[in-house]
């Protein structure tokens, strides 16, 4: 009894000595990740304490093959606590096996949910496991080796406990993708590159457009594509999404079976809906983008390279690619790319452009500031028509706007055309609300291009249904549009001096934008439109030939809480009148007064004149006859 004891001693005492030299070893692999300014900011014990908390999670972690944490936690400077913005701080912890994407798909959800980290360590750990999954030692990684990745931040948070859970949560689902597109990347690059010889027995198209889409699977094979999900479905005939079945077992990445329970089918589903809207296409080979965002790397909606393949057993099989371009692809030329090069070509020979002419030269530019990914989705005949559409810009000041024909039923795709200086993210938002509330749509997406002059955004709507799955393209009276737009995204100077151009040509039209503009008050700029500042400017410039007056009368038009139809007097002068002079007049003349707005058009150092604003009625509410001079 006595030696049982002893012994058992004797192995607590050598487990400790193990665990104490484990810890060493981890403590010395972290601090390789904690830079001399960040450890500076803790005390000899603090630190020791971080390490301890951190190499006990850690323990767990390596047991469970992977662990997410987050809690409360008290940040230890003052200046941190100044900056929160939110009720507490949050620790998020995790370790997993070390695979790409861990850090930068957390990064992107922290900028997703607004949360603001302040510290991060990110080491990588090489493992020596048990056969029950404890730590035997901690090491400096090397390639051919079990490896740990270690992400601990400090984040501002709320630190309500459902918060914190559902935040544990959701990160948990996004580091196990991380993991299952690590995981089957191998076999999915595979079956990527065995497509290449696969599309030879589709009989449906040319020899060409197979080498093209199999030189495709090749290039996206050569590290373009970061491929996520791979998974093979079962054509039928049946007319309904009901009856698209997925091989069994062929899913893999964020398409294995896995992943699909954790996201309770909603990835499945939105995929076979997407695949059932095309199954009557006779061409066997799609490259497009599905309604739902990665849950790694960039929170962009998925890519999707479908190609329908005849199987001697199993009859048609569409087998499906999911990902994301990767951003060395965007270093590859689009006349070196597959597909791309192809369009390009078509567009040259169709329109007779010589080579290195302006047209020729103009298209290629066109092409580069697209993105890649959209010059793959959409067709050649979409892609001349931006290109007819651009070239046929002889204006690039102005808004243009375009709708771009598609063969896909139920889309609608506009493009529009702006200078260069006004696409920014306000005007960006402001189209897109403005278009969003025009359009009934189900789903919207738009992407921009950039050029050096004038650059583009466009849209793409997919339209709302009936009740028989059909939807009607809306008729849209593009110039019309394009001067809503203009309207909404302008500078309020800049449609000014427009206007100013267009009713009065040459020098005439820039002297009186410098003459006037630069001395009206932000007020004014503020509620009058341009229109009726064009318009105020044509009856100053009649006191400096004809009077030192002027008056114009119009309807007032802007909603108004009055039943009786009011209408705004305008009186302009070299110097201001006083309501005490002008009040007697309007009275003698049966008007009543509503209220009044001066404006002095000038500086500190000169008054050009004065706008003094009347809205008024007649005392016997008859309509006022209007005889307008401009």
């Amino acid at each position: 009894m006595r030696k049982d004891k002893q012994k058992q001693a004797g192995n607590i005492m050598e487990e400790d000595e193990s665990t104490a030299s484990v810890f060493k070893q981890f403590s010395t692999q972290f601090l390789h990740g904690m830079s001399v300014r960040m450890r500076e900011t803790y005390s000899s014990t603090q630190l020791d304490e971080f390490l301890k908390e951190r190499f006990v999670f850690f323990q767990e972690a390596t047991r469970r093959s992977g662990m997410v944490r987050v809690k409360s936690h008290q940040l230890s400077t003052e200046s941190q606590l100044q900056e929160s913005r939110y009720n507490g701080h949050v620790i998020v912890e995790i370790s997993a096996p070390d695979a790409p994407f861990i850090v930068v798909t957390v990064e992107a959800l922290m900028r997703k949910m607004e949360l603001l980290i302040h510290r991060k360590l990110h080491p990588i750990m090489g493992v020596v496991l048990s056969a029950e999954k404890e730590i035997e030692a901690v090491i400096y990684p090397e390639e051919k080796m079990d490896k740990f990745d270690h992400l601990y931040l400090e984040i501002e948070a709320d630190t309500d406990i459902v918060f914190l859970k559902s935040l544990e949560t959701l990160i948990a689902g996004h580091m196990l993708a991380v993991q299952l597109v690590r995981n089957h990347r191998q076999k999915m690059l595979q079956s990527l590159a065995s497509m290449q010889t696969e599309i030879e027995s589709v009989t449906v198209v040319s020899a060409d457009t197979k080498g093209e889409w199999s030189k495709l699977c090749g290039w996206l094979n050569l590290d373009n594509f970061t491929v996520m999900g791979f998974i093979s479905f079962l054509q039928s005939d049946s007319d309904s999404a009901d009856f698209i079945k997925t091989v069994e077992n062929s899913g893999h990445g964020i398409l294995a079976a896995e992943y699909i329970e954790k996201t309770s089918n909603i990835l499945l589903n939105v995929l076979t809906a997407h695949l059932w809207k095309r199954r009557h296409s006779d061409f066997p080979f799609a490259l497009d983008r599905v309604n739902f965002p990665s849950p790694v790397l960039r929170f962009e909606n998925l890519m999707v390279l479908s190609l329908r393949i005849p199987d001697a057993k199993l009859g048609m099989v569409e087998h499906v690619f999911l990902g994301l371009l990767r951003g060395s692809s965007l270093n590859v030329k689009n006349t070196e790319t597959p597909l791309i090069h192809q369009k390009m070509r078509y567009i040259f020979e169709n329109r007779n452009m010589l080579k290195n002419s302006y047209d020729y030269n103009e298209v290629v530019r066109i092409f580069g500031a697209t993105p890649k990914f959209e010059l793959f989705r959409s067709s050649r005949k979409e892609l001349i028509q931006i290109c007819d559409d651009l070239l046929s810009v002889n204006n690039p000041n102005n808004i243009h706007c375009f709708q771009i024909d598609t063969r896909n039923s139920g889309i609608l795709k506009l493009m529009v055309v702006m200078p260069t200086s006004l696409l920014n993210e306000e005007a960006i938002e402001q189209m897109a609300d403005f278009l969003k509330a025009k359009i009934p749509h189900q789903n919207c997406e738009w992407f921009e291009a950039r050029g050096s002059e004038k650059s583009r955004l466009h849209f793409e709507f997919e339209l709302q249904e009936d009740l028989q799955g059909k939807s009607d393209l809306p008729s849209f009276d593009l110039l019309l549009l394009e001067g809503e737009i203009s309207v909404l995204i302008k500078p309020w100077e800049t449609q000014l001096r427009e206007l100013l151009r267009n009713q009065h040509p040459g020098e005439e039209g820039a002297q009186l934008y410098e003459r006037y503009v630069p001395l009206m008050p932000s007020h004014y700029r503020a509620r009058v439109d341009t229109l009726e500042a064009l318009e105020n400017i044509q009856y100053m410039e009649l006191l400096t030939h004809e009077d030192n007056i002027q008056f114009d009368l119009k309807p007032f038009t802007m909603p108004s809480l009055l039943v009786e139809s009011v209408s705004l007097l305008y009186i302009y002068s070299k110097e201001k009148i006083h309501l005490i002079r002008i009040m007697p007049v309007l009275q003698n003349l049966g008007l009543h007064v509503i209220d009044q707005l001066t404006t002095r058009i000038g500086n500190d150092e000169k008054t050009l004149g004065f706008i003094q604003s009347f809205r008024v009625i007649r005392n016997d509410k008859v309509n006022i006859d209007y005889t307008r001079r401009f």
